[in-house]
């Protein structure tokens, strides 16, 4: 019980459970069971149980990679799960009180289900035909939902640049997507968040902007390889940025750039090298946290205090002269140049 932490019931199941989903009315849960826990000895099922009872109801045959349950639609018949192969599968049930089937109470519960299943499937069958070839891959991309994000403290001055629009993820989650789970993310649940001094100056810390690398990885497809035209519309002498990176390069390798956009045209290219301004954000990736150009802005646990060797972060600050403060600086651009391993990702910029 959530409330108590009582134990209400306890289910022998045929294996490991790692996953599970409840349903919208509390009644049902669906559990992905395999004899493994995260590399299966055996093929996954998808088991849905009973609560009250304590019964299995239905078991979905899965897939040997790892799945985990998305959750049940509205109207608890059917549930989705997705899979290391980068698929979602929608999984259908019948309805699960006896009054939900048409004909009378006279007929068989059997005979009522068998009429139910038959028009169905010939409403389905028909659907599917009137809608031709659907076996073609969809892919749908999901705006980054920005109520997740802290709100801007309204005393920021202009000078810490806002970044709300430009986000992609927030601090207190895996900014990317990974194969062996979020613990590989990148993820600064602990990092101070607000407006925060790092080295004397002041920044807004509130989110993270990634972007991609060359790698062919799919679970990079869904980060930009620039953000352009972030507004500044100030003169500044100086720029400060937390910027970091996922995963490292060789040394002396340019992974990213800041392209200041000046009010007469002009640009001016900040270049982010790996070993001057920046290294992989987590020493496990690697243990070195020094820079040429720049300072360490931040060092603390990892989120994920069980895993105490590599359990520090790091975000390097570079600092970086402009051409002069005489022209306005209208925007930059953040930009990755697409090493084969090292993402860049930014966190904050401050001018002065």
């Amino acid at each position: 019980m959530l409330r108590s932490g009582q134990s209400l019931a306890c289910w022998n199941l045929r294996g490991s459970c790692i996953t599970f989903a409840f349903s919208p009315d509390g009644r049902r849960v669906a559990l992905r069971v395999t004899q493994g826990v995260f590399f299966a000895s055996d093929t996954p099922t998808v088991e849905v149980w009973d609560v009250q009872t304590g019964r299995q109801i239905l078991a979905f045959r899965g897939f040997i990679e790892i799945g985990n349950i998305a959750g049940f639609s509205p109207d608890g018949r059917r549930l989705v799960t997705d899979w290391w192969d980068s698929k979602v599968r929608q999984w259908e049930t019948f309805p699960w009180t006896e009054a939900e089937y048409p004909g009378s109470a006279a007929q068989p519960l059997r005979e009522r289900m068998r009429l139910y299943a038959n028009q169905y499937w010939s409403e389905r069958l028909a659907a599917e035909r009137e809608a031709g070839d659907t076996n073609g891959t969809l892919q749908v991309d999901l705006p980054f939902d920005r109520t997740q994000l802290p709100a801007r403290d309204p005393t920021a001055p202009p000078n810490l640049v806002d970044l709300t629009a430009q986000y992609t993820g927030t601090l207190d989650e895996s900014s990317y997507l990974d194969a062996m789970g979020e613990y590989m993310g990148i993820n600064l649940r602990n990092v101070p968040k607000g407006m925060v001094q790092f080295q004397n100056v002041s920044f807004d810390v509130r989110g993270v902007v990634q972007l991609t690398h060359a790698s062919k990885d799919p679970l990079w497809g869904g980060y930009p390889q620039a953000v352009e035209q972030i507004p500044v519309a100030q003169r500044f002498r100086r720029l400060h940025a937390v910027i970091g990176s996922i995963d490292s390069a060789p040394e002396g390798t340019a992974i990213g750039a800041l392209v200041l956009r000046y009010a007469d045209g002009t640009r001016h290219e900040c270049e982010i090298v790996y070993g001057r301004h920046v290294r992989h954000w987590w020493t496990h990736g690697d243990s070195r946290t020094d820079t040429d150009l720049a300072q360490v802005a931040w060092e603390g646990p990892h989120a994920f205090p069980k895993d105490p060797p590599h359990a520090a972060a790091d975000l390097p600050q570079p600092l970086g002269k402009t051409p002069g403060p005489d022209q306005e600086v209208v925007s930059f651009d953040f930009v990755s140049r697409m090493t084969t391993t090292a993402a860049p990702f930014l966190v904050a910029v401050t001018v002065e």
